[in-house]
């Protein structure tokens, strides 16, 4: 059966030059809003569109810490996604912190070793907050993630090299409805209002573990031709 998708991703590194950045997005409640007409039959329980906010913030910095040798990259911030809906004093409000951290060593001129981390948390407040589902009837979604990796490559000549690479990933997913397991939920078929709590939970706990080594070759008018070995 299918088991996903392997991708390669090159990440930043730093380099003998003290680099940083920082960058700011932001939309407020007044900028934004969903597009339908609450006059229509359909969202005649709005008083108003739900208006949107959203706020990404980035800050990076990266530079030597033993020139020609020892190399840092760090980079993280704040995001967040609020929607507001007339008549309710909270939101649903989607925030996801995150921080990445990578050190590059250059233990000889044939012999580089990289070591990254991520780290995510996945916070949904107030999630499923509607006007047919108020605050009590909600719940929060939490998912704190972290990734960790190790590079290692070494260079025989320029048409031999070899690699080694490990990943690590673990994430906590967990759905807690805001008046806890034990409380049920009532849901009225005639008006389509819930109240009293959300439906169900969830918990789950995730962990992957992968490494890969593997020999490189080209070899030049071999075989009627060149190719590529690994």
């Amino acid at each position: 059966g299918f088991t996903g998708a392997v991708a390669n991703i090159i990440t930043k590194s730093g380099s003998n030059t003290f680099e940083g950045l920082a960058d700011i997005s932001y939309s407020p409640l007044k900028w934004n809003q969903k597009n339908f007409d609450p006059k229509k039959p359909k969202f005649s329980l709005y008083e108003a569109p739900p208006r949107l906010l959203h706020f990404d913030g980035h800050l990076s910095l990266g530079g030597r810490i033993i020139k020609d040798k020892l190399w840092f990259y760090i980079a993280g911030g704040p995001r967040q996604d609020d929607t507001e809906i007339i008549g309710f004093k909270e939101r649903r409000s989607r925030q996801m912190p995150y921080i990445f951290g990578k050190i590059t060593y250059q233990i000889g001129k044939k012999t580089r070793i990289q070591a990254f981390s991520y780290w995510e948390d996945f916070l949904f407040y107030n999630r499923a907050l509607s006007v047919t589902r108020p605050l009590e009837a909600t719940y929060f979604d939490v998912g704190p993630g972290i990734s960790i990796g190790l590079h290692a490559l070494h260079t025989f000549s320029d048409k031999t090299f070899s690699e080694f690479k490990i990943g690590y990933f673990w994430c906590l997913y967990d759905k807690r409805p805001n008046k806890g397991r034990n409380v049920a939920q009532h849901h009225d078929v005639l008006t389509g209002m819930y109240s009293g709590n959300f439906g169900w939970w969830m918990e789950s706990d995730t962990a992957h573990l992968t490494a890969n080594a593997n020999l490189s070759h080209h070899a030049d008018d071999f075989i009627k031709g060149d190719h590529d070995f690994k």
